[in-house]
């Protein structure tokens, strides 16, 4: 079975937010990788309002639920034979209230706060029978990268302990080492994306993390590379989610 966020085959088109480094795009096009823009949400605080994964949430490899402002992206996918649904919250800049789709499925698991997702989110978990990891990080997406339907990696230590509760293979990797924009620091699931079965991009150079030695073993032990998009710092970018 196929689920969304984990291709199996390569895809060639994947969702991103604009105005990044152009090196990211080109190389991803260069990979035979299309990059499909979200639009630019100033609901949200500076620094954070080009990322995707405020603004949409895979559910299936179909079906996505996005926010009011992403019409072009709405039309988009439905003109590619996606089915896109708005929910019914408005962000806005204060936390909680900017992250109502910053949650991710895997498998047949789904990672969220339940206090803090759409209630689209919820009426989904109940129509289709998702297991529930529930996690205290608003920011959920943003905290994991998804490696197979049974392992990820996270830079939030929380998130691992309850995914290894529920039987997942989980690399914990240092927080601190991701740039993000008028903020501290970045998260390793908003700086990368899987585009095959065999394929993770990250947006920057890999050794500029201090784990970087262990997130390619992690990846080598799934027989998944790690492809860099650029050879600067890896950087919270909101997520390359893939369209399968």
């Amino acid at each position: 079975m196929i689920y969304p966020n984990l291709p199996i085959k390569q895809v060639n088109k994947v969702i991103i937010g604009a105005d990044y480094n152009e090196e990211i795009y080109k190389n991803l096009q260069n990979l035979g990788v299309e990059p499909i823009f979200t639009t630019k949400s100033t609901n949200v605080r500076q620094g954070i309002q080009n990322h995707a994964d405020l603004v949409l949430c895979p559910l299936t490899t179909d079906e996505f639920l996005v926010t009011k402002e992403q019409k072009l992206l709405k039309n988009k996918l439905i003109s590619l034979g996606y089915n896109a649904l708005t929910i019914d919250e408005d962000l806005s800049q204060d936390y909680p209230n900017d992250v109502f789709l910053n949650c991710v499925i895997i498998g047949k698991h789904i990672f969220y706060n339940p206090k803090t997702v759409s209630a689209k989110i919820h009426d989904f978990i109940r129509n289709n029978d998702l297991i529930e990891v529930s996690v205290r990080q608003g920011y959920t997406k943003c905290s994991i990268a998804p490696v197979s339907i049974d392992s990820f990696i996270t830079d939030d230590i929380s998130i691992g302990s309850r995914g290894a509760e529920f039987g997942f293979d989980v690399l914990v990797i240092n927080k601190g080492d991701i740039r993000l924009q008028n903020f501290d620091y970045g998260f390793i699931g908003g700086a990368t994306g899987k585009i095959a079965e065999d394929k993770m991009v990250i947006t920057g150079k890999a050794e500029n993390l201090s784990d970087c030695d262990k997130i390619k073993s992690f990846l080598f032990k799934y027989d998944v590379e790690l492809i860099e998009l650029t050879n600067g710092a890896v950087e919270d970018i909101g997520s390359i989610f893939p369209l399968i």
